[in-house]
């Protein structure tokens, strides 16, 4: 949990300051739209590690159908809303990421923070 707090304090102090006109919910949506994805790229990376490309292969083309099939009726029905069609492209991610970790649950692979510690997390930010 302090490794989120710490990216997404970095990144609006960052964004503040290069980019001062986005606006914030802009921001944050983004920002949580790209921490998912991270988690959908380590799911997608257990599956193909168990050998279960079948699986990998759905968990990730039925959401992106989705988010494409939602995207283009969110430009007809939104117009061009940033923030709309953001908080579509993040809702398909959630979904891809659900799917992932549903089959890793069926296959009897549990997710577990117990490895993490804070001295861990500090030399992985350490520069």
């Amino acid at each position: 949990m302090l490794l989120i707090v710490f990216y997404y304090l970095a990144l609006l102090i960052t964004v503040h300051f290069i980019y001062p006109g986005i606006p914030f919910s802009l921001f944050t949506i983004i920002t949580v739209m790209m921490y998912i994805s991270f988690l959908v790229t380590i799911s997608g990376k257990a599956l193909s590690a168990i050998n279960d490309y079948k699986k990998q292969f759905i968990a990730f083309i039925f959401p992106r159908i989705l988010i494409l099939a939602f995207f283009i009726t969110g430009i007809y029905t939104f117009g061009w809303e940033e923030n709309n069609l953001m908080l579509v492209i993040l809702i398909g991610l959630i979904v891809n990421l659900l799917l992932a970790l549903v089959y890793l649950y069926k296959d009897n692979i549990r997710l577990s923070l117990k490895g993490y510690s804070l001295r861990g997390v500090n030399k992985m930010i350490a520069i």
